[in-house]
Order: structure tokens, then sequence, then C-alpha cells
């Protein structure tokens, strides 16, 4: 019986089959990823904080947009770094 026993510990384990490789984070798409949410934060932030529409809610009830306004300097900066980020590599892969 004992014999038995180390027969079954001592067999492969099983592989089981993945259809797709666990490498889709890489330091490539993390590069990607990084540059377009900047931009689209930047983006999002600066541009939806000018709107005239937002504007007429903001001079009435100024207290709402308090903590929007003071992102809209981060805003401005992700905006440019992001877009000369992506105009770089736009650049380079040519």
């Amino acid at each position: 019986m004992e014999k038995n026993l180390e027969n079954n510990y001592s067999r492969e384990p099983t592989v089981l089959y993945v259809p797709f490789r666990y490498t889709l984070m890489t330091i490539e798409f993390l590069d990607q990823l990084t540059m377009w949410t900047a931009f689209i934060y930047g983006a999002t932030m600066f541009f939806v904080l000018e709107v005239p529409f937002v504007k007429a809610v903001e001079a009435k009830k100024p207290d709402l947009f308090l903590i929007l306004r003071r992102h809209q300097p981060l805003a401005l900066v992700c905006l440019w770094v992001g877009a000369l980020w992506i105009a770089q590599e736009t650049l380079l892969h040519f």
C-alpha cells in the first residue's frame, strides 16, 4: 500500500493548456498605455473645463468646480507631455 502512494505522488504535474501567453503586460505596452492615459486625462480635464456650458454652471455654483480648477494646471502639463510623447513615438516608428 505504501508503494501505491509513492507512485501517486511521484507523477509529473498536469500542465493545463493555455491558449495565450501571459506576455500582454510588457514594458512597451505600459509605455503606450501611460502616454495615452496622460494625454486623455489632460485633454478631458482641460477642454471640458473650457466648454462654455461648464463655465455657465461654474458661475452659478463655483464650489463644485473648485477641485477641478485646482487640477487644471496638471491637466495642461499632462496634455502637453502626452501629446509630445505620442508625437515622439509616432516619429520614431517611421
